[in-house]
């Protein structure tokens, strides 16, 4: 089993090592001063919760070989650079099978125009982090290995063999790989819960603190949810993905007390600040194809148009 991960970001290294720390034949793509630091001193992992430190010393090259043949490619880089990969990769006959990792909202259609669209596999990758000074600094409770959340992954067609077969090496790697029958449904819904929250650390100026304290964002933050999943729903994608999305459809008072106490966990403030950091570059074109979605119902969203403003 060959595996190539594109993109040296904290999500593509921290999969890069735990793949290879199960003994996965792995190879990183890495650019510029990143592919010199991981060529001299290997990959190495930091777990803030407890400081443990990880290394491990891996195959990093900075173009993609002719001659070898991989049975998958996993891409981590911005939804606004996923198409430019996707064209490179499609020229390439020595490779079985692409899979996407991060925010979509256009979901498999944004490939429809590429010849390999049926080797495609989309998922999520469920790790935050911050690379400080050539080191991936991860937040993980007690172990390197996320067990609290799980890596879906989903195919254009349910009875895709390769997204099994991805799920089950996710899992094999402690990684929690679970195959997904409705990917696209599940990113969608996943979008219109992260980018209320990105809008207002936005709006806050990324404080957290500002956030929770302040009754009318969390207000809106329960409103904005509620029409994009109005929106969803009215598409065709009738089921909320997780089943706790229906818990913004409850009274907004306690709503805002269960959500203040979720935002105000280590864990929570931790992945949204750093996520907000870094989605900034993608987050322009995520809204500009939700409201594609938007354009094709007779649903309005006010709230969420009002916090669009504040992107960054």
């Amino acid at each position: 089993m060959k595996i190539l991960v594109i993109g040296a970001g904290v999500t593509g290294s921290y999969y890069a090592y735990m793949l290879k720390k199960n003994n996965y034949d792995v190879d990183i793509l890495a650019r510029n001063q990143r592919y010199q630091y991981l060529k001299r001193n290997g990959l190495s992992i930091v777990n803030v919760k407890n400081k443990d430190e990880y290394h491990t010393e891996i195959n990093v090259i900075n173009k993609i070989p002719q001659d070898i043949h991989y049975d998958f490619v996993l891409v981590f880089v911005g939804y606004n650079n996923m198409e430019t990969v996707c064209g490179d990769l499609e020229k390439r006959n020595n490779i079985d099978s692409i899979c996407f990792f991060g925010n979509n909202t256009s979901g498999f259609s944004k490939f429809a125009k590429f010849s390999n669209y049926n080797n495609l596999l989309l998922s999520f990758p469920m790790v935050a982090g911050e690379i400080i000074d050539n080191v991936v600094h991860v937040n993980r409770n007690n172990k390197i290995i996320p067990y609290e959340f799980k890596t879906v992954v989903g195919a254009t067609s349910t009875n895709n063999t390769k997204k099994n077969e991805l799920a089950n090496i996710l899992r094999d790697s402690g990684l929690r790989g679970q195959a997904h029958n409705d990917i696209d449904g599940w990113l969608k819904y996943h979008f219109a819960f992260v980018s209320p929250i990105l809008l207002l650390l936005y709006k806050h100026d990324y404080s957290l603190d500002a956030l929770v304290n302040c009754s009318e964002s969390l207000r809106q933050f329960i409103m904005s949810c509620r029409e994009m999943g109005d929106v969803l729903k009215q598409v065709g994608f009738k089921k909320r993905y997780p089943f706790k999305f229906n818990l913004f459809y409850l009274p907004v008072g306690f709503v805002s007390k269960m959500l203040a106490k979720q935002i105000n966990t280590e864990d929570f403030r931790y992945a949204f600040f750093t996520h907000a950091r870094s989605a900034s570059s993608e987050f322009s074109d995520l809204v500009k194809d939700f409201r594609a979605l938007k354009a094709k119902t007779n649903i309005e969203t006010p709230v969420f148009d009002g916090l669009c403003k504040y992107i960054k």
